[in-house]
C-alpha cells in the first residue's frame, strides 16, 4: 500500500518530509518524474497492444491454431497479472526505487526475448516474462509520482504519467503500419515490432536508477526522514528544504485487517471494480481488434 500521504503537521513540531513534499510548488524535479514514470507506462501500452497485430503475422508464419494464437495474444496479460501483485508488495517490503529498477529490465529483457523467439514456446514464455514487468511497473510507477507528488499538483501530474499510456496505444499501431508497408517481409515485421518495445524501457533504466527512494516510505515507513530529505535535495536541486521535524513510522494493515475494514474493503472493490469493468472492454477490444475487422471485412489482406 502507498505510504500515506495526508499526513499534516501539528502546531509546534515543525515540518515533516511529508509536509514539504505536500506543499512544495511543481518544479524540474516533478517533471522529470512524470517523464521517467510516464516512459513505463507509454512502453506498457506499446508491449501489449502490438502483439494483435504480431500475432496476427506470427498465426500465418507458424500455422498456428486458434488456441495457440490466444496464448500469444494473452501471455502478456496473464503475466501481468501476476506481476502487479507481486511486485505490488514486494515494492512495500524492500521499497519503490528497487523494484522500479528491476521491472524495466524485465521489460528489456522480455521484449528483445520476444523478437528473437525461434519458436511458439519460447514466444509465449517471453509474453510471459514481459507481462511479469509491465505487471510490476503499472503500480510502481503510479504510487511513486504519487508519493513525489505535492497535495495541489497530484491529481494532474498522476494523469499525465497515465497519459502517456494512450500515447503508446497510438504509436504501436504506427509503427505497424510503417513496417508492414515497408516491404520488409512480414517474418521480419512482427520480430522488429516486438523488440522495439525494449527501446524505451531501455532509455530510463539508467535515470531510475539514479532516483532516489521515494520519500514518503522512506520516513513514513522506515522513520528515515533525514535520508529521505538528503535525497530529495540533491535530486530536485535544492527546491525541497530541509525538514524540521521527523516523521514517525505509521503503522500498516496486515491483510487480514484491511480485509476486515468495511472501510477499506468497499474502497478496493469500488476502484478495483472499476478498473475490472474497464479492462475487460479496453484490453479485450483492443488485443482482438485484427481478429474483430477480419470478421467484419472477410475479403481484407
Amino acid at each position: 500500500m502507498p505510504a500515506d500521504s495526508g499526513d499534516v503537521s501539528r502546531p509546534g513540531q515543525g515540518q515533516t518530509v511529508t509536509d514539504l513534499l505536500n506543499e512544495a510548488p511543481a518544479s524540474k524535479f516533478h517533471h522529470r518524474t512524470v517523464i521517467i514514470s510516464g516512459v513505463g507506462f507509454f512502453t506498457d501500452a506499446y508491449d501489449l497492444f502490438v502483439i494483435g497485430t504480431a500475432a496476427a503475422l506470427v498465426a500465418i508464419q507458424w500455422h498456428l491454431s486458434t488456441l495457440q494464437t490466444s496464448w500469444v495474444t494473452g501471455a502478456a496479460i496473464l503475466g501481468a497479472f501476476v506481476g502487479a501483485f507481486t511486485f505490488g508488495r514486494i515494492a512495500d517490503v524492500i521499497g519503490r526505487k528497487k523494484v522500479y529498477v528491476s521491472v524495466a529490465v524485465i521489460m528489456i529483457f522480455g521484449a528483445v526475448a520476444s523478437a528473437f523467439a525461434p519458436d511458439f514456446v519460447f514466444l509465449v514464455i517471453a509474453r510471459l516474462v514481459l507481462g511479469l514487468g509491465i505487471g510490476g511497473d503499472y503500480p510502481v510507477s503510479a504510487v511513486f509520482m504519487s508519493e513525489y507528488s505535492n497535495r495541489q499538483d497530484r491529481g494532474r501530474l498522476v494523469g499525465l504519467v497515465f497519459s502517456m499510456q494512450a500515447l503508446g496505444l497510438i504509436v504501436g499501431p504506427l509503427i505497424a503500419l510503417l513496417l508492414l508497408s515497408s516491404g520488409i517481409g512480414d517474418g521480419l515485421t512482427w520480430r522488429i515490432l516486438l523488440g522495439l518495445g525494449a527501446i524505451p524501457a531501455a532509455a530510463v533504466v539508467y535515470l531510475r536508477s539514479k532516483m532516489p527512494e521515494s520519500p514518503r516510505y522512506l520516513a513514513q515507513v522506515h522513520g528515515e526522514s533525514v535520508r529521505a530529505a538528503q535525497d530529495l535535495r540533491l535530486f530536485s536541486d535544492g527546491v525541497i528544504a530541509q525538514p524540521t521535524s521527523s516523521s514517525i513510522a505509521s503503522g500498516r494493515l496486515n491483510l487480514r485487517s484491511f480485509l476486515s475494514d468495511r472501510r477499506m474493503l468497499k474502497l478496493l472493490l469500488g476502484t478495483a471494480g472499476a478498473w475490472f469493468l474497464f479492462d475487460y472492454a479496453y484490453y479485450g477490444n483492443t488485443l482482438s481488434l485484427p481478429a474483430i475487422l477480419k470478421e467484419v471485412n472477410p475479403t481484407a489482406p
